[in-house]
């Protein structure tokens, strides 16, 4: 690929300064007067130095060539999953027919269902798990064992029989978490797919990822920016330029130097520096798209909720180094969104079970025993807040 593109940057180069060598040096002068000279340097001269100006752009910005088979482009949003997708790299993950994990259900809702959308990157996704380890699946089995065990208790006469399992529905879960994916784009997406699955609830799994290296499309790994930019284009310099230009207005903030920062200083600086410029600039940039989404559940009456993730290192602090928990608790309870906040619960469990059952995969993922946890929690949260069949 890289031969081939200086293949065709040579050409390039041939096409635009064969004129300007025809015109200065090959022509007689004779035939040419001083100021058809001129005319013929003038027109030729911005496309040599356009020519190397995409040169220089294209030795600065590396070209994106990387292909996937989890993910494919998308304008809108960035990337999705590719339907029907079986990536080599990942025995444990298969997308169904319409780009999502776990089972592929119509858009047309049963009598008898009760629907919840979750919203999330990849852990909800449960990375390296499979999906019936993850708190999605187990929510949807403990939701449909509580309604079994009603209807067996339940005494009622033939022809009632009907009307009691409609009132007892069953749980249908529906996950939409696309790793690396932020309230943004779990807004655009559930306008766009999840709407159609007619939810009765929607479950935004807030990350505090959401807020520091994914408030940029740029700050993620190459690996998705080239899902997001990946044309025959890619040998040109100007083009990269004016790719990363684009994509940056449409998909983020643009701000590279925010996102090298977090990079370099870490998750704890969301903690640490919580009153620094690039913190808050991040923060609304978030915000913004959970407003989005809280405004679209509400023209379509869907209940929402917010579920707060913690990172790993946040278990071994003090009690009171949870502000980003905490905005974010105010920022619901401002618009009279239901939030649970995960991270007591975790500090309880840690401090009870020890290292024995570690909660983390890694600083931000679950563990087979964390995503039981989170099951264990947001069912019951949902109970609390009359939010779930009973």
């Amino acid at each position: 690929t890289e031969r081939t593109s200086l293949y065709s940057t040579l050409v390039a180069h041939l096409a635009l300064t064969l004129p300007f060598v025809l015109g200065v040096w090959v022509i007689p002068r004779q035939a040419l007067t001083g100021k058809t000279r001129l005319r013929i340097l003038a027109i030729t001269t911005p496309f040599v130095l356009l020519a190397s100006a995409d040169r220089i752009l294209a030795y600065f910005i590396p070209p994106l060539y990387s292909q996937s088979e989890l993910y494919i482009p998308d304008d809108e949003l960035g990337w999705r999953h590719r339907p029907s997708a079986k990536p080599d790299q990942d025995r444990t993950v298969e997308i169904n027919a319409k780009g999502l994990r776990g089972p592929d259900l119509p858009y047309a809702k049963a009598d008898d269902e009760y629907r919840v959308v979750f919203l999330d990157d990849s852990l909800a996704f449960a990375l390296g798990l499979d999906y019936e380890e993850s708190f999605v699946a187990r929510i949807e089995r403990a939701g449909n064992a509580e309604r079994n065990k009603g209807l067996e208790g339940v005494r009622a006469p033939p022809q009632q029989a009907p009307s009691v399992a409609r009132a007892l529905k069953r749980v249908a879960a529906v996950n939409m978490a696309v790793s690396g994916y932020s309230p943004w784009q779990e807004h655009l997406f559930l306008k766009r797919e999840g709407l159609k699955y007619e939810p009765d609830l929607v479950v935004q799994c807030f990350c505090l990822d959401d807020v520091t290296v994914k408030f940029d499309v740029f700050a993620l790994s190459p690996h998705f920016e080239s899902l997001v930019a990946s044309s025959p284009l890619e040998w040109s310099g100007l083009y990269r330029c004016a790719r990363r230009v684009i994509m940056g207005r449409r998909l983020g903030t643009g701000n590279h130097a925010d996102a090298a920062r977090w990079a370099d200083q870490g998750a704890p600086e969301l903690i640490e520096a919580h009153e620094a410029e690039y913190v808050r600039r991040a923060w609304d940039g978030t915000l913004a798209g959970m407003r989005k989404l809280i405004e679209l559940c509400r023209q379509r009456q869907t209940p929402l909720v917010v579920v707060c993730f913690p990172f790993e290192f946040q278990l071994k602090m003090n009690e009171g180094d949870d502000y980003p928990q905490r905005a974010l608790e105010r920022f619901c309870k401002e618009r009279r969104v239901p939030f649970l906040d995960l991270l007591p619960a975790m500090r309880r469990d840690l401090a009870t079970a020890g290292q024995r059952k570690p909660l983390f995969t890694d600083g931000c993922h679950l563990s087979a025993a964390g995503h039981a946890l989170a099951a264990q929690r947001i069912l019951e949260f949902l109970h609390r807040e009359g939010l779930f069949p009973s």
